[in-house]
């Protein structure tokens, strides 16, 4: 993947919000990375109905896919840069700090 330039990155946060760029060591040495934007509700919630009929990995399959924005597309297809990249998909679902009090 190309490096963005900060216009680049400006335009890509007006339109979708957060973006992350999640970044893989492929086997031969080369970084394989790819952008991605915050997932919504809906989309959360079909990545979980779909992982509980498919297992979990499906659920990191559906997140990938919903959020990707760009990136190199052997990450979506190589088993190894895919396992490494799903590890990282927590911190785009990350939501708010709360708290809840007995009244």
């Amino acid at each position: 993947m190309k490096n963005l330039t900060q216009k680049e990155i400006a335009d890509l946060k007006e339109i979708h919000g957060d973006i992350w760029q999640a970044d893989a060591e492929a086997k031969d040495g080369t970084i394989k990375s790819c952008i991605l934007r915050k997932p919504s509700r809906k989309e959360l919630n079909y990545a979980i109905v779909t992982s509980q009929k498919s297992g979990m990995l499906k659920f990191n399959e559906v997140i990938l896919a919903k959020c990707w924005l760009m990136g190199d597309e052997e990450i979506k297809t190589e088993d190894y840069l895919f396992m490494g990249i799903s590890g990282t998909l927590d911190e785009i679902i990350a939501s708010a700090e709360a708290t809840i009090k007995k009244l």
